[in-house]
């Protein structure tokens, strides 16, 4: 499922030049991410590069998906996607609380790396 809204949400973007193909080959949010501070650091003298991931809320990212034209099915499908998720960290059999996730994108997920770069 996440393939075939992952498509439709590419192909919403690619028809408006909305997003560079050179992020969309990259694979890995952790590729696409070095790409993206190759950019910036080629266009700005940058000493040191802070990245606000709870600036990458799960509201501001729907609020650009709708301004880039993604609405109706596809919209609710992906804010239900992201919707009511939960973390916690388990380290040598220690569990932490768990705690809500509102920010940043769904890790090892097909539909995550694109909305990363959403988020750009």
């Amino acid at each position: 499922m996440e393939k075939l809204i992952k498509d439709q949400v590419t192909a919403q973007l690619d028809k408006h030049n909305l997003i560079r193909d050179l992020n969309m080959k990259g694979g890995s949010c952790t590729a696409n991410l070095l790409m993206h501070l190759e950019t910036v650091t080629k266009h700005v003298a940058v000493d040191v590069i802070y990245l606000d991931l709870q600036k990458a809320s799960h509201k501001s990212l729907l609020q650009k998906l709708k301004a880039h034209g993604i609405e109706g099915q596809i919209l609710g499908w992906i804010q239900a996607w992201l919707a009511d998720r939960k973390q916690r960290v388990v380290v040598q059999g220690a569990k932490s609380e768990t705690s809500d996730v509102s920010s940043s994108v769904v890790q090892g997920s097909v539909l995550g790396p694109l909305c990363f770069l959403i988020h750009e």
